[in-house]
C-alpha cells in the first residue's frame, strides 16, 4: 500500500513468492490480469503516471508466463483485461508469439470459441475483432450500439500442447 506523498517507482517483483501449486496442474486458467483499467466508464480524469502505467505489461508477462508454467497438456488458458490500451493486450499477445513457450502453447482463433455467436459476428466500429486472430477486443469508446455500449475489455485464448 502507498501512501498518497510516495513516488511510484514501478518495480515489482511477483516473483519473488510463487504459487502454491505443483507446474502443469490446471485444465483450465483463467488470468485477469491486473491492468490500467482505461476501458472504464465513467472516466472523466485519470491520474495514472506514465511509470505506473509501462509497469503493468511486465507484470502481466510474468503472470502470463506462470499461468503458461501451471496449464496441463491440452489445457485452456484465457488471458484478460478490462483496457483498451493496446500494450496490455495485443502487446501482451504479441510478447507471447515471441517466446519459447509457444512451443507448448497454441492461440485458438475466435472462430473456434464456444460463444453467443452474435457477439463475434458483427461489424461495429467497436469490436475490431478478426475471426482468425486469437483475441477479441469489445467495448467503446465510440460504440453506436447498445450491445457493445460497455466498458472496454479484452479476451485471448491459448490451448497447451
Amino acid at each position: 500500500v502507498k501512501d498518497d506523498n510516495t513516488e511510484f517507482d514501478g518495480n515489482v517483483d511477483i516473483s519473488a513468492t510463487p504459487p502454491p501449486y505443483p507446474k502443469g496442474q490446471f485444465d483450465r486458467v483463467l488470468l485477469d490480469a491486473p491492468c490500467s483499467a482505461l476501458g472504464q466508464r465513467p472516466q472523466f480524469t485519470n491520474s495514472i503516471r506514465a511509470k505506473e502505467l509501462a509497469s503493468f505489461p511486465r507484470v502481466q508477462r510474468s503472470l502470463f508466463r506462470t499461468a503458461v508454467d501451471h496449464l496441463a497438456p491440452g489445457g485452456i488458458l484465457i488471458y484478460s483485461t478490462c483496457t483498451l490500451n493496446h500494450l496490455e493486450n495485443e502487446g501482451i499477445v504479441d510478447w507471447a508469439a515471441e517466446q519459447d513457450f509457444m512451443s507448448v502453447l497454441q492461440p485458438v482463433p475466435v472462430s473456434q470459441w464456444t460463444t453467443d455467436t452474435s457477439l463475434l459476428n458483427i461489424s461495429s466500429s467497436s469490436c475490431d475483432n478478426n475471426l482468425d486472430k486469437n483475441y477479441a477486443v469489445f467495448g467503446h469508446p465510440s460504440s453506436e450500439d447498445l450491445l457493445f455500449d460497455n466498458i472496454g475489455f479484452f479476451i485471448a485464448k491459448y490451448r497447451k500442447l
